[in-house]
């Protein structure tokens, strides 16, 4: 997945690329425990909560306006 997408340890696990040693040992450690399972899922539930459409486009409008500014004052 998109690593902007993860928080490493809280939503799952951002291995480095190549590290097959280490990413069989975090899945076989999510799979084997239930109690990482229900973590990481908590804390996907929380971090995909602190994202919305709103406040999305409120952020893109303000960069918007910003630019615009700048621009005309050059």
């Amino acid at each position: 997945g998109l690593r902007e997408a993860v928080s490493d340890g809280k939503t799952g696990y951002l291995i480095e690329h190549g590290n097959l040693d280490l990413l069989e040992m975090k899945i076989r450690e999510i799979f084997d425990s239930p109690e990482e399972q229900k973590r990481l899922q908590q804390g996907s539930l929380e971090w995909a909560q602190s994202f919305n459409w709103d406040k999305t486009a409120g952020r893109f409008l303000e960069f918007i306006e910003k630019t615009l500014e700048a621009k005309k004052q050059q």
